[in-house]
């Protein structure tokens, strides 16, 4: 071999060393890269969001093992229920505990008060089932379509009158924040909206159930609900509001 050709085979075989290199060195980097941003940021803020869950779901737990009618696996179902909800429906964790504690301290087969409800211009006396309090007359049609609940009997099974409780808050919240936006004049107030809501959901019992909701609380912790209501964006499922009209208990 010339020294020409033995110059050039070496500069063609140091080029080639110099590319593999920078290919290697550039998919170690992607790789690095990967990595610090699915598994090194435990303070990111969807991780965040799930350790005060997580969290809030801990004093949830001590709350219903006070119940000495809840075992411990109808216990984890009901957590595993609530998280599921809450993420879903970009929902306070807190909100869904108190609305199916204050209706129901988790008794499936609750007997809730015979009331009377319009639904499409008729009054209907009937009461509500389930854990969560649902009208089945004036959701069940939603229920159906949009959370696969297909008879009012379901709601019987605590996770299933959870998850219908997550649809029905999610639609409220959807619906007074668009009322509150359209009305410009009308400065949005957490407390103001949370009210609302609750009123919405309780008829007429709205007030005595929003003192029972802070006494299974806390004030702070309510005020944190209600903050939580207005920060968090709504999913895109339940984006859209339904012409439903406004449910009238007596």
């Amino acid at each position: 071999m010339s020294e020409k050709t033995k110059a050039s085979y070496l500069k063609t075989k140091s080029v080639l060393l110099s590319k593999t290199f920078v290919f290697v060195l550039f998919i170690l980097t992607i790789f690095v890269l990967g990595y610090i941003l699915l598994f090194a940021k435990p303070y990111s803020e969807g991780n965040v969001a799930l350790v005060n869950m997580d969290y809030e779901l801990g004093i949830i737990k001590s709350d219903l093992q006070t119940y000495n009618k809840l075992s411990d696996e109808n216990i984890n179902d009901i957590l595993n229920a609530l998280k599921e909800t809450a993420i879903r429906d970009t929902l306070p964790v807190g909100l869904l505990h108190c609305i199916n504690r204050v209706e129901s301290e988790y008794q499936f087969n609750i007997i809730h008060p015979v009331v009377n409800v319009l639904v499409k211009g008729k009054m209907i006396t009937t009461n509500a089932v389930g854990t969560g309090g649902i009208m089945w007359v004036y959701w069940g049609d939603s229920l159906k379509k949009y959370r696969n609940i297909q008879m009012e009997s379901d709601l019987f099974f605590p996770v299933k009158s959870i998850k219908a409780t997550g649809y029905i808050l999610r639609w409220m919240i959807n619906d007074e924040l668009r009322i509150s936006r359209i009305d410009t004049a009308r400065k949005i107030n957490s407390l103001n909206i949370l009210s609302k809501i609750v009123k919405r959901y309780y008829g007429a019992y709205s007030d005595i159930y929003l003192s029972r909701m802070q006494n299974v609380t806390s004030d702070l912790w309510m005020k944190r609900i209600a903050n939580d209501i207005i920060n968090k964006k709504d999913t895109v499922a339940n984006h859209v509001i339904l012409n439903k009209e406004t449910i009238k208990k007596e």
